[in-house]
């Protein structure tokens, strides 16, 4: 993991890791990018998340990346024992002239 200031970058999803959970979220991260045009998927923390990344970086790096962010957001929730909560997005504020 690097950091500097706000910008944080965790890199590829290890090769050590279990291949078949490896599998079932980068599957579980093409849904994004089939139904992002849909209606009930296009307020979605992950959404947001594959549009960004692939505008940069293309497809398979955004697939890759919220496989990733699956993955963590497995892990606490099942390390917290909580359900899961959308992440909440900064609002936009119109600029004041």
């Amino acid at each position: 993991m690097k950091s500097s200031g706000v910008k944080v970058r965790y890199g590829h999803t290890p090769k050590e890791a279990n291949h078949y959970l490896k599998w079932a979220f980068v599957e579980a991260a093409n849904a994004p990018a089939q139904y992002c045009k849909k209606p009930h998927w296009q307020h979605r923390h992950v959404t947001h998340l594959y549009e960004r990344v692939r505008l940069r970086k293309g497809h398979a790096v955004a697939v890759g990346a919220v496989a990733r962010h699956l993955a963590e957001a497995t892990f606490w929730i099942l390390n917290k024992k909580e359900p899961y909560r959308e992440p909440s997005r900064p609002q936009v504020l119109p600029k004041q002239a």
